[in-house]
This record gives C-alpha cells, structure tokens and sequence, in this order.
C-alpha cells in the first residue's frame, strides 16, 4: 500500500510539474492574446505586493575628514567595507523585493563588494539577480573608478522571473553618452551631467502580475545651468522607461511602472521642474504621498551634516498603476561593526556620534500592490500655450530672397532649415501676429538644452542662381526677432559661418541674442573684429544655438537676415 501511495504522489508530483512547466511557456512581449495554454496576461484579479529599498550608496572610497560630523567620528568609520556591512545589515533587517542603488562606482570600490569579492552581496544572498551593468561613461560590467557610477537594481529571483532589463542613457540617443554636438538634453557631455536608467521587467512567478522597474541618479544640484539638464534627463527618463512599458505590454495595456532613486531636487525647491515633471506631465504619483501613514523626513542627514528632520526630501519611489500599502524613510542607524560581519540595526537611531549611517542619504522604503489591471500612461509633450496658439503657414508664394536678404515669408524656405544631425528645434513659418507678416519659428516640441540650427545660405543661393556674398565684404547681419520662453533662462546665439555648419559651438563666430520680454527687436551684428582668417570666403551657414536652458515650449522667431557692409 505504502508503494502504491508513493507512486499516486510521484504521478501527482509529474503532473504539477508538466502542467507548471505549460505555464511558464508563455508568449512573446507584446503578444494580445488573452486565451490559450502558456498565456502570462494575469488574471485581472491577480495582486501582488513588492517591498522595494532605493538608496544612493555614495561613490566616494575615502570621505575627507570634514564631511563626517557626527561627534568623534573619522573616515576611518566609514570605509568600503564598514557600509558594505552596513548595507548588508539592512538587506537582513528589511528583506527587500527589490533593492535599488545609486552611486555604484567600478572596480576597487562598491563593485567589487557588491558583485566580485567572495563574499559580495549577490553570494551573501544568491536569491537576488541584477541589473546595470553599463556606467554613465559607457563601461560594462566593473569598468571605471570611483566617477564611473553604476545605478543598480537587485531583484528577488525566487519572486520574479527576470522577462528584460538592461541599461538605457537619460538622453536622446538612450543607447551611448558620448554627444559630441551637445545637440540633446544634456549639454556639452561631462561624466557629472549624463546619467543613466537601469531597468528590469519582472514577472511575479505565482501571479504573472510584471511591471516595469528602474533606478537612477539625476545630476546634481539643480540650480542654474544644472536645473535644466535635471530636468531633461527626467524627461528622458520617463520617456524610455515608458517606452519599455509598451514594448512589453500584454494585450493592449502598456505595464505598471516603478522608479526610485536619487532626483537630486526637493518638491519645494523653485527650479526643481523634475518633479512637477513626473507628477503633472509624466502621470506618476510620488510614494510618499499615497502612504497611509505619513513620513515628512528628508533623505539628506549627510553624515550628520542634517540632523533636524533629515534635511531635504531628494530620494524617491515613483510608480504609475500601483496601490501604496507602505512608506517611509529609513532613519535608523548601526551599531559599530567589530567582526567585520555584521552590525546591529537600530529603528530609533541614536545620532550623537555612537552610532553610523550606511551613506550619505537615507534609504527609503516602499510596499506597493499592483494587479492584474495595472497599467502606465505615456508622457506629455509639453507646448508653450503662446506657441500652440501660433498659425502655422503651410502654402507659400515662392522664394523672394536676394543675395543679402532673407525674408522668411513662405514655407519654401523651410527646405534650407536644418538641424544638421543636432536634435532639438522644430522649423515652422507662422503668422508673426502683426498684419499679413511672416516669420520662421524655431521651437520646442520637447525638451532640449543646447540644440542648433542652420539656415543653408549657400545652397539657397545656388538653387536661385545668385552668388553668395563675400565675408569680407559683409561684415554687419541684422536680424530681426523676438524669444518666447516659459521657466528658463536661456541663452541664445546668433552667428555665420563660411566653413560648414553653424554655429557648432558658442564662439567667435557667435553673439548673443539679448532677450527683451518676447518683443519684435532689430539687432545688427557686427563681425568686424573677427579675424579675417576666419571670414576668408563665402557665406555658407546662418544659425543659432542655445545656451544651457531652452525648455519645452521655448521657441525663436526669426522675421528676416540681412547682411549690411
């Protein structure tokens, strides 16, 4: 009888499994049926719940000496291997779904303790699997020091299958940092002003309930000139991260997305547009404000630099198509870690110096529901109302320029408009809101910092069978104009060329436009003082190019060019 039953279970046990293994199947990303053996669409009443833990680890091998404030602490505190423990620590304390983390430097440093060493966290906790393993210069898998930052998100394999994931730049070219026009959201490219997206689609193994994960660092300081690459990136962000969410999508709903990480920028701070940006223009609810008990603290306690309230709220979880059950702010501290080991986890911390922070920011934790109805929304492109409103010209009464004079009067001349390779304007003619005149409008149809555009003179003039003039003969170029902007506080320059494209940087062959509260204005340029090497030759290019922060919705009117001796 004891034979017989043990060969009724092992059937059962063979059965179970077959029938598992018809689930696992699955179809292909994007697949709409909802019908059929190895479907992954959930049920719309499948739920699942997901702990996550973002934290920015903080890059730094060696802190200096004033930069620990806490009472009677030193660097000596806070080595690699001390918060390493610490992190581990935590992990233990709070067993995350999902752990997100910023500031991963390369090899020799976080790298090494989170993946390589014998007893790194992903062989301390072999249930977790990775992603982000591309740095923000465009290194693989440990390439770099301690300014190659990773963001990195660890998930638990025995919850989730692992469906996609990988690393995406915040720009507009997602695939690669290098932007050698400086012609996207980014400026001129610098290793402190990219950054990058690490993401994973994960699929609840006992649901099927997937979403899409992400985690990223924004640049710092978002002030100035550094406001707008903030923003831009979130807008890019966003963008790509949505951008998944469609192509993995099951029958017709884009996947539930998740975000943490460091935004680098307070909801009370005046020139933080990220985050308005991911609430009214990106459709994501903030975390924090859905939780069922509220956490006002800040993420920013910096060593002990903040101590009241933890400073600003700079850390983030946002989500679209989840429910917050959980949220707060992970305050405590740790005990001295002697064994190299481990160290206790205190939830009331004690901040008088006798105990230490994981890093420089305070972790935060997130629990969200998702279900099997969860879905995203894909961001708006923003549009100045001022330009929505614009009537744009679409037939034209034929090209009336001569050799020193355009006037932007048909949309014929839209063919001698070009971004030559660098992304960012829209050309249009419009109604210049003044009789029956005309005008070309460069604008903004999303965001971009540094873009340029080229009128082609040189081709214009061949195409009506007149010569282009000398450079130095024509030195002066009037312009007549007027800017729109919304929240930025742009630069924008005016210049020639007699080489090729223009302008490709802010240079000699560019002065700046002044701008004067959106009014028509005549401008003369005078190009006298250039060297003459320079002017050696015909007109080629006119264009402009903008300094770090034109915004969406920006835009340049141009009503007419003309060059004076």
């Amino acid at each position: 009888m004891k034979k017989l039953l043990s060969f009724i279970m092992v059937l059962a046990i063979a059965a179970a499994s077959a029938l598992s293994l018809t689930a696992c199947k699955g179809k292909n990303k994007g697949d709409s049926s909802s019908d059929g053996e190895g479907s992954y669409i959930p049920e719309a009443t499948a739920e699942t719940s997901v702990r996550i833990i973002t934290a920015n680890v903080a890059a730094p091998t060696n802190f200096e000496k004033t930069y620990i404030l806490y009472k009677g602490q030193t660097p000596d505190d806070y080595t690699m291997r001390k918060r390493f423990i610490r992190l581990c620590t935590m992990v233990d304390y709070y067993s995350p779904d999902i752990l997100m983390l910023q500031e991963v430097n390369g090899r020799g440093a976080w790298w090494d303790f989170l993946i390589d060493n014998e007893d790194s966290l992903i062989k301390r906790y072999p249930k977790y699997g990775y992603v982000g393993t591309t740095n923000l210069a465009g290194g693989t898998n440990g390439v770099g020091s301690r300014g190659a930052f990773y963001n990195q998100l660890y998930y638990n394999k025995n919850k989730f299958d692992l469906v996609a994931g990988g690393t995406f730049f915040c720009r507009d070219d997602k695939t690669s940092p290098e932007n050698p026009y400086s012609g996207d959201y980014e400026g001129t490219y610098n290793a402190s002003n990219t950054t990058t997206c690490s993401w994973a689609v994960l699929r609840d193994k006992r649901t099927n309930v997937t979403a899409v994960y992400g985690t990223t660092h924004l640049c710092t300081r978002p002030d100035g000139a550094q406001c707008f690459r903030n923003y831009g990136q979130a807008r890019n962000l966003t963008e790509g991260l949505y951008d998944i969410a469609e192509e993995y999508k099951w029958g017709d709903k884009p996947l539930p997305i998740v975000v943490g990480g460091d935004f680098n920028g307070s909801p009370t701070q005046e020139a933080f547009y990220s985050y308005p940006h991911m609430l009214e223009n990106a459709h994501y609810s903030d975390s924090k404000l859905g939780a069922p008990v509220p956490d006002e603290s800040g993420t920013a306690r910096i060593f002990g630099k903040t101590l009241n309230n933890n400073g600003s709220r700079i850390d983030y979880i946002f989500h679209q198509g989840a429910e917050v059950s959980d949220y707060f702010v992970v305050k405590g501290t740790f005990a001295e870690d002697k064994e190299q080991t481990y160290c206790e986890y205190n939830t009331d911390p004690v901040l008088d110096g006798s105990q230490y922070d994981l890093t420089d920011h305070l972790p935060v934790y997130a629990k969200l529901k998702f279900n099997g109805t969860s879905t995203s929304k894909a961001p708006n492109d923003y549009v100045n109302p001022s330009i929505e409103d614009d009537e744009v010209i679409n037939s034209g009464f034929g090209i009336t320029a001569s050799a020193t004079k355009i006037t932007f009067d048909t949309p014929e001349l839209l063919a001698y408009v070009g971004n030559n390779e660098c992304k960012g304007f829209k050309a249009d003619i419009v109604s210049d809101g003044l009789s029956a005149g005309y005008c070309l409008r460069l604008s903004m149809p999303r965001s971009r910092i540094d873009p340029v555009i080229s009128i082609d003179y040189g081709k214009l003039m061949a195409d009506l069978n007149l010569k282009a003039v000398s450079a130095n003969e024509y030195k002066r170029i009037k312009i007549e104009y007027r800017l729109s902007r919304t929240k930025s506080a742009s630069l924008v320059h005016f210049g020639a060329s007699t080489t090729g494209l223009i302008p490709i940087s802010i240079g000699i062959n560019t002065m700046q436009i002044p701008y004067e509260n959106g009014a028509w204005n005549t401008r003369v340029f005078d190009f006298s003082g250039i060297d003459d090497a320079f002017w050696d030759g015909d007109f080629t290019y006119f264009g402009v190019k903008t300094g770090v922060g034109l915004m969406a919705g920006d835009g340049i009117y141009i009503k007419s060019i003309e060059l004076l001796k």
